[in-house]
């Protein structure tokens, strides 16, 4: 929801239903996901 409809924490927290500290986590940990297998695949070429 940050990414495509370009919502806020907050936003997405209220449309969720999520505690915010939880949204935050949750977008840190798939970005983490998304830049590890981005670097894995740089390594190799």
């Amino acid at each position: 929801l940050a990414f495509f409809r370009g919502m806020s924490q907050r936003e997405i927290a209220a449309k969720t239903n999520t505690p915010l500290g939880t949204v935050k986590t949750r977008l840190e940990l798939g970005l983490k996901k998304i830049y590890d297998g981005l670097k894995d695949l740089r390594d190799e070429l």
